[in-house]
């Protein structure tokens, strides 16, 4: 994702809007953004939302609040490539 703009961009953007308003939720730089080993093939690897923790919640679990119904189709992860040593964010699969 880069910051210039363009359709992921502009999706970010919106999460971040939409879950920096909900009840409790902490966001950079107030909290920490970890990561579960990624494990990639060639620099790349896909990471889903249970592996990634916001402060003391998973993203899904922030993804999920003031949700109602069935939930269980939702997906959300993010492509990462790996850089100098550092993983970045390429892109973003949601499946609802």
């Amino acid at each position: 994702m880069c910051a210039s703009g363009g359709d992921g961009f502009d999706a970010v953007k919106q999460l971040h809007e939409a879950w920096a308003t909900k009840q409790g939720v902490k966001l950079p730089p107030e909290v920490k953004v970890t990561v579960n080993d990624v494990k990639g093939q060639d620099g790349k690897a896909t990471v889903p939302d249970t592996d990634i923790k916001v402060g003391d919640k998973t993203l899904r679990d922030i993804e999920l609040i003031e949700s109602t119904g069935d939930t269980s189709s939702f997906q959300l992860s993010l492509q990462v490539q790996k850089k100098d040593d550092l993983w970045y964010v390429a892109g973003m699969d949601i499946k609802a």
